[in-house]
C-alpha cells in the first residue's frame, strides 16, 4: 500500500508548502512506499527544470509535466495551474493502486475537484490537507478574479468533492467550522508547525544577521514571509510613517509576493527611510533572520480568517518573538495571541494604536522578553513538528487500517 503525497512544489522548493509536505513524507511510516507528486519548477523560480524522476532516501519524487510561465500574467499563471491539474490527474489515472492514500494539497487550489473521482476510480483513498479554501479566497478578494457566478459552481462542485473524502485536514478550528457549516464531515484539524529543533530562540548578541544589517542598536520591527493579497498592510506603512522621526525604531519587510511591489513603490513615495527590504530568507538562515526582530507583525485581511492560517506564525513562535497581529480584533488568532500573552492584536485601521503599542514595547524591553518567552511556551504547547505529525500518523494509520474510528479520532489528540 502506498502513501501518495500531491503538491505543485517540493524539494528542493523551499515554500512552506513544500517544508511541510517534506516534513509528512520524511517522518511517516507504516506504508510499502512514500511518493510524492510534484511539478518541475520551483515557486521562486519558474525557469528552473527539475528531474522527472528523483528518489530521496525512502521517498520517491515524481515531477510530471506543466507549463512554466511563472507569475507574469493572472491568465499564464492560470494556464500553469490548468496543466498541472491535467497532469496529476493522468498520473493517478496510472499509479493508483486499491487502497493506496492520497493526499491532495491545495497548490494549486482545488485539485479535489477531478482528482477525487479518479482516485476512487481507482480505489484509492482520498485526503484532502486545506491550507486555504478556494473559490471563497478569490470571491472575497474581488478584483474580477473569478466571477461570481461561476465561484459560486466551482464551491458547490468542490464541497462535493470533499464529502467522498475519506478524510478532510485543516489548519484551524475556524476553517473547521467554516467547512462544517456548508455541511462537511470527516473534519480533523492538525495545525501547521515549525521544527521546534531548528528554530529555537537566539539572543541578539550572538546572531551576526543583527550587525549585517545595520540593526545593533535598533528595535526592529519585521514582517517576514509572504506579501500576499490576503494580507493587509496599510495600518503597517502608516505606523512606520508615524514613527519615522523615533530613528530607533526600524522595520524589515523580508520575503517576496504580490503585494511587495506596491509596498516598496509607497516606502518610496513616503520616504521611509527607517524602513528596510530584504530578501526571501533561506531555510537554513530562518533561525538567525526571525530572531533579528524584537516585534513581528502578522496581517491578515478580517474577512479571511475562517479561509486560511497565516503560517508565518508557527515560525515567529517558535524563535521567541511577541506577535502583533493586525486583522478582525474579535478574531480567533486575536484572542489566541491575547490569552497566550504572547503579543497583541490591533484592529484593522487603527494604525496609531499600532505605532503606539510599538512605542511602548521599544521603551520595555522587559515586557518584550516577557511576551517573547510566553510565545514560545504557546508554540511548545501546540504547535510542534513533532507533536503535529504524530497526529498526522495516527490519522493516516487509521485510514490505511480500514477507517477504524478509535485511530482517527487519534490524530485529534496530543500524543501523551
Amino acid at each position: 500500500m502506498k502513501l501518495i503525497l500531491v503538491n505543485r512544489f517540493f524539494y528542493p522548493d523551499t515554500s512552506a508548502t513544500s517544508r511541510l509536505l517534506g516534513d509528512l513524507a520524511e517522518h511517516v511510516s507504516g506504508f510499502d512506499a512514500i511518493l510524492v507528486v510534484s511539478s518541475r519548477t520551483q515557486l521562486a523560480d519558474a525557469g528552473v527544470r527539475l528531474k522527472p524522476r528523483e528518489d530521496l532516501g525512502h521517498i520517491a519524487i515524481r515531477r510530471v509535466w506543466s507549463t512554466r510561465f511563472g507569475r507574469r500574467h493572472a491568465l499564464l499563471k492560470a494556464i500553469d495551474m490548468f496543466s498541472f491539474h491535467l497532469a496529476i490527474g493522468v498520473f493517478l489515472l496510472r499509479h493508483v493502486n486499491p487502497g493506496d492514500l492520497v493526499v491532495l494539497k491545495t497548490d494549486p487550489p482545488l485539485l479535489q475537484l477531478v482528482n477525487t473521482t479518479i482516485i476512487r476510480i481507482k480505489k484509492g483513498k482520498v485526503i484532502n490537507w486545506i491550507q486555504d479554501i478556494y473559490p471563497e479566497v478569490a470571491l472575497r478578494l474581488g478584483g474580477g478574479l473569478i466571477p461570481s457566478w461561476l465561484g459560486h459552481i466551482i464551491s458547490r462542485w468542490r464541497d462535493g468533492a470533499l464529502r467522498k473524502a475519506r478524510a478532510n485536514v485543516v489548519v484551524s478550528h475556524r476553517m473547521q467550522a467554516y467547512l462544517a457549516s456548508r455541511q462537511i464531515e470527516r473534519l480533523h484539524v492538525i495545525p501547521n508547525w515549525a521544527d521546534e529543533q531548528s528554530i529555537t530562540p537566539l539572543a541578539h548578541r550572538q546572531n551576526p544577521l543583527r550587525d549585517e544589517w545595520g540593526l545593533a542598536d535598533k528595535f526592529t520591527v519585521m514582517y517576514s514571509g509572504n506579501f500576499g493579497r490576503v494580507h493587509a498592510f496599510e495600518d503597517i506603512i502608516a505606523a512606520a510613517e508615524a514613527l519615522r522621526d523615533e530613528p530607533c525604531i526600524h522595520f524589515v519587510f523580508a520575503g517576496a509576493g504580490a503585494a511587495l511591489p506596491q509596498l516598496k513603490q509607497q516606502v518610496v513615495g513616503l520616504a521611509l527611510n527607517t524602513v528596510s527590504f530584504k530578501p526571501f530568507q533561506p531555510e537554513q538562515l530562518l533561525r538567525r533572520s526571525l530572531a533579528v526582530a524584537d516585534l513581528h507583525l502578522v496581517s491578515l485581511r478580517p474577512d479571511m480568517e475562517d479561509l486560511l492560517m497565516p503560517s508565518k506564525l508557527y515560525g515567529i513562535l517558535a524563535a521567541g518573538r511577541p506577535v502583533a497581529f493586525i486583522g478582525d480584533a474579535d478574531s480567533a488568532i486575536a484572542a489566541a495571541v491575547e490569552r497566550a500573552a504572547a503579543g497583541f492584536a490591533i484592529k484593522a485601521g487603527h494604525a496609531s494604536e499600532l505605532a503606539d503599542r510599538i512605542r511602548h514595547l521599544a521603551k520595555n524591553r522587559q515586557d518584550q522578553q516577557n511576551l517573547g518567552a510566553n510565545a514560545r511556551a504557546w508554540f511548545e504547547r501546540e504547535y510542534t513538528r513533532s507533536g503535529n505529525l504524530w497526529k498526522w500518523q495516527a490519522l493516516l494509520l487509521g485510514l490505511r487500517d480500514g477507517d477504524n474510528c478509535a485511530a482517527v479520532e487519534l490524530a485529534g489528540a496530543r500524543k501523551q
